[in-house]
């Protein structure tokens, strides 16, 4: 497909992030072991979160506000804990849409999946709206609306069945996929500690009211009571069972590159993210922790 997915015009394509790439650059500086991994390819040491030809420049360059003031406002100064609380203007919703938009057309692009016809059908009506939206043809999303909601590590007093992974799943991954069930459709973003959810098919949708972004102004607050139905609480737990049973299929020696990588810098280790999300599944799971994945000794936690 050789034209641009935003302003449908045949002409030259950019390597384009569907996940933004502010996001996986702070993941890389932030990384204790200065490299990045994923699920298909657990032995690979990237630099970089894979791209694909979706915009041209100028489209581009369309996005390039947006992101620039969502990672410098709000997505830097909560990953450094600077703050609880962000206020956000018109540059919120567009940059919240626009990853919601990438997200679905390159998901729609691959084909239907679990989609049944109808849903399909407003999976491409979802997609045109945030598309006008963007294009500012429309003033806002309409029923597709486009939430946010900030994340951080998982409390001791959760109850059974989650993952001993899934405070570094929450803290230290980007994910994105749309999550199709019997009722719902919702466009699935994670920034590591901002979910973004998009609107399809909805049931109850005043629930979700707390994280709705506005088109103006808002606050994206951790101090507030958000909605989250249990199916996504369940699809984001299998993502951390998922991403642990990935990084423990590691070969032998990507494990043992990993350990020392760790140990050469304990210092970077013992002030990063990752450490204050590995303390909480401990804190949570005890030696689960360790054995789901392999990647860390319980000797280098407790330096």
């Amino acid at each position: 497909m050789n034209f641009c997915r935003l302003c449908q015009q045949d002409r030259p394509l950019r390597d384009s992030h569907i996940i933004p790439r502010f996001v996986s650059k702070w993941l890389l500086e932030t990384s204790p072991t200065r490299g990045l991994r994923d699920l298909t390819t657990p032995n690979r040491r990237r630099q970089d979160a894979p791209t694909m030809s979706f915009l041209c420049s100028d489209c581009e360059q369309v996005f390039s506000p947006w992101e620039g003031k969502f990672a410098e406002l709000l997505f830097l100064p909560l990953h450094r804990n600077e703050s609880d609380s962000f206020t956000y203007g018109t540059w919120g919703l567009k940059f919240a849409s626009s990853v919601m938009w990438r997200v679905l057309v390159e998901s729609l692009e691959r084909g239907r999946g679990r989609l049944t016809p109808e849903q399909a059908r407003l999976a491409g009506v979802a997609a045109q709206t945030w598309r006008a939206f963007l294009l500012g043809k429309v003033r806002h999303p309409g029923q597709f609306e486009v939430h946010a909601i900030p994340l951080d590590v998982v409390p001791p007093n959760v109850g059974p069945d989650v993952s001993p992974f899934l405070s570094r799943y929450l803290l230290r991954s980007a994910d994105a996929e749309v999550i199709a069930g019997d009722k719902e459709v919702l466009v699935y973003a994670k920034l590591c500690r901002i979910l973004l959810v998009g609107h399809v098919v909805v049931e109850a949708q005043a629930r979700w009211r707390a994280s709705r972004l506005s088109v103006a102004q808002g606050v994206l607050s951790a101090n507030r009571d958000y909605y989250l139905p249990i199916g996504l609480q369940q699809y984001m737990n299998q993502r951390a069972k998922r991403g642990a049973e990935a990084l423990a299929s590691q070969s032998a020696r990507q494990k043992a590159k990993l350990r020392a990588r760790l140990k050469a810098d304990l210092p970077r280790l013992a002030g990063s993210e990752i450490f204050r999300a590995l303390r909480a599944d401990v804190a949570r799971s005890g030696p689960h922790a360790f054995a789901v994945t392999g990647d860390l000794s319980e000797a280098a936690t407790k330096k």
